[in-house]
């Protein structure tokens, strides 16, 4: 009952303050490479983080739609995930064509 729900949300809490401190690190990354993590780029990571098993662009557009309340282009998602390959945020899982955040 209510001892469990308390452990859960404590446990939600730290993963969602341990996902910020990734996101934190992710931009200082790029900024000490002179590049910009967007806010469209850190909430794509964060949804590739969150989702605990590689995601799909099409299933980040739906999660976008619903963070955002509104929808995202194809294009828009693809050049925010390409970015995030080139800075060496995500992996590309090419059999699945889904991708997973980098663990370092």
């Amino acid at each position: 009952g209510g001892a469990v729900s308390i452990v859960f949300g404590y446990k939600a809490r730290m993963a969602a303050v341990a996902t910020e401190q990734t996101l934190d690190v992710a931009e200082a990354q790029c900024a000490s490479r002179g590049a910009q993590l967007t806010p469209l780029r850190r909430l794509v990571l964060r949804l590739v983080l969150e989702a605990g098993q590689p995601v799909g662009a099409y299933a980040l557009l739906e999660r976008l739609k619903t963070e955002r309340g509104q929808a995202a282009a194809p294009p828009t998602v693809y050049r925010a995930l390409d970015f995030l390959l080139d800075q060496g945020l995500i992996h590309k899982v090419e059999r699945l064509n889904a991708f997973l955040p980098c663990v370092e």
